[in-house]
């Protein structure tokens, strides 16, 4: 979070220009002043010393947002193993024994005890992991290898069905910024975690007495007299499940914004006590077009299903790599541990990693379309703003440059403040100059800075460069493509002024052309 704070502040930060009477003329300073950063500084829904009850009511809260793509899992777990043939007893005590050590090792001890210590604001080392007690004979690893031996290539494949029954576990991870770190082990150790392994266990001993239901496996094995309320509380509780995926897409959005990796849109901070809670009303309209049209188009669970496991078990082997790197060059933790953690999680997930590649025809390659697609906006928007801001330094204005530019007698010196929006941190904006030579004008700011209220009085503009890149002919064509391309995305992205809180007669835009 520090480099993020950092590049938020220098995103937000003004020059102002201030001119003093001096022995030799004309004498130049640049002030910067910081904007109100008091959501970039604020804590990231980590509140030190909450008391037990405020964490118990968060740990409540995480139910539906943090946990609610994990508590569904069981309703489409079973069904979304495509068995060859009539499954055993033993095919259902080694899947419940996968599913229940999937559970323990990738939901307790990396993400509940290990992954939720990368955080900035946290309140201390959690190393308490709790297991909930054994209670059935599937319990015993030797069924796995049972369970392999006898199925062979269909039990491989197979167990990329089993992963769905860590889906959501990511959110633990992801939600920091909505809960407090200790909100999401209470709510998962004590809750979600001891619910799932008895529901698991309650599905496949249903299926191992009526072991052709798998198809069908959570609803047939609820009595019949409640049926249809727990049909209802299914169906609701898979609707408040779609909020883990909506919170997590506008955090991750939101930071992409912060650090410059996306263009940028309304975000609607919905708290004014935790930075981490935010709303985007445009990524929130794009979510539901691309919930619809996956549902139009793949009507089937099992191949939505088939996307959802590659995701996990991707993301899953992605945080093991990087929480990899944080124990070695942030947390220095010894090398026999951090071995010890990468080996165990690498190998688990890897081959979780392979065993779902094999549904990569049959839906597994929706996740990468769409990664693709994201992946090209933010390279665009990037590559875009890199070439900017490296015009911006290579023809940034000098206090010389600027004394230049005043002392023609043609510019006129206006009374009030005049703000330049810029990301540069030595010298001045090319919008700068631009601004001079066209306008023939720049407000005051007084050498007194007690006399800043006075010229506030007088007025006070916000000016944003407009900046375009102009495409000559010895352009190659691959800026030629992704300039273009950022050009798009530039023109449909949100002005930063509105969200500074710049009042709409104060906003000014000079449009300027930076050479490609």
């Amino acid at each position: 979070m520090a480099g993020q704070q950092e590049a938020a502040l220098a995103l937000t930060e003004v020059a102002v220009v201030s001119d003093s009477a001096s022995a030799n003329g004309h004498h130049f300073d640049t002030l910067h002043f910081p904007l109100d950063t008091t959501a970039v500084a604020s804590q990231s829904g980590h509140n030190k010393d909450t008391g037990i009850w405020s964490n118990l009511i968060l740990a409540y809260k995480t139910l539906g947002v943090v946990f609610g793509g994990l508590v569904t899992s069981p309703l489409y777990v079973y069904p979304s193993m495509p068995f060859p043939k009539s499954p055993t007893e033993e095919d259902y005590l080694g899947l419940y024994s996968i599913m229940f050590w999937t559970l323990t090792l990738i939901g307790v001890v990396k993400y509940a005890c290990i992954a939720l210590q990368a955080d900035d604001h946290g309140e201390g080392v959690y190393s308490i992991i709790h297991y909930y007690p054994g209670i059935f004979k599937a319990l015993s690893p030797h069924y796995i290898i049972h369970f392999f031996r006898n199925n062979g290539k269909d039990g491989w494949v197979m167990l990329g069905g089993t992963i769905l029954c860590i889906t959501g576990s990511e959110a633990l991870f992801a939600d920091l910024g909505h809960f407090s770190r200790s909100s999401i082990q209470i709510a998962f150790l004590f809750t979600i975690y001891p619910s799932l392994v008895l529901t698991y266990a309650g599905q496949t001993a249903y299926l191992i007495k009526n072991p052709n239901d798998h198809l069908d496996g959570f609803y047939k094995f609820i009595p019949k007299s409640v049926y249809w309320p727990i049909f209802i509380i299914a169906t609701l509780a898979a609707i408040v499940a779609s909020q883990s995926l909506i919170s997590a897409t506008f955090s991750v959005i939101k930071q992409s914004v912060v650090l410059d990796y996306f263009p940028r849109v309304k975000v609607v901070h919905t708290s004014s006590k935790k930075e981490g809670e935010v709303y985007s009303p445009e990524i929130n309209y794009i979510l539901m077009v691309f919930c619809v049209a996956v549902i139009l188009i793949f009507g089937d669970g099992q191949d939505i299903g088939n996307a959802f496991g590659v995701v996990v078990s991707l993301v899953m082997l992605i945080t093991t790599i990087l929480l990899t790197l944080v124990m070695i060059i942030i947390w220095r933790t010894p090398l026999l541990l951090v071995a010890l953690y990468f080996f165990t999680f690498f190998t688990m997930e890897g081959v979780y990693v392979s065993a779902v590649l094999t549904k990569l025809p049959e839906g597994g390659w929706i996740p990468f379309a769409i990664s693709m697609v994201l992946a090209l906006i933010m390279f665009g928007w990037y590559y875009g703003r890199q070439r900017k801001i490296e015009y911006e330094l290579t023809h940034k204005i000098d206090l010389e440059r600027l004394g230049i530019l005043l002392s023609n007698p043609s510019v006129q010196r206006v009374p009030g403040l005049c703000f330049f929006y810029t990301n540069i941190q030595n010298g001045l904006t090319p919008i700068l100059g631009h601004y001079i030579k066209n306008m023939r004008s720049l407000h005051k700011v007084q050498e007194e800075i007690s006399e800043l209220r006075e010229a506030k009085m007088a007025g006070v503009i916000h000016v944003r460069g407009k900046a375009r890149f102009y495409i000559g002919k010895n352009t190659t064509l691959f800026d030629r493509i992704m300039l273009a391309f950022y050009e798009t995305l530039h023109n449909n992205c949100r002005s930063a002024l509105p969200a500074l809180g710049v009042p709409l007669p104060q906003r000014l835009e000079v449009g300027m052309f930076y050479e490609a």
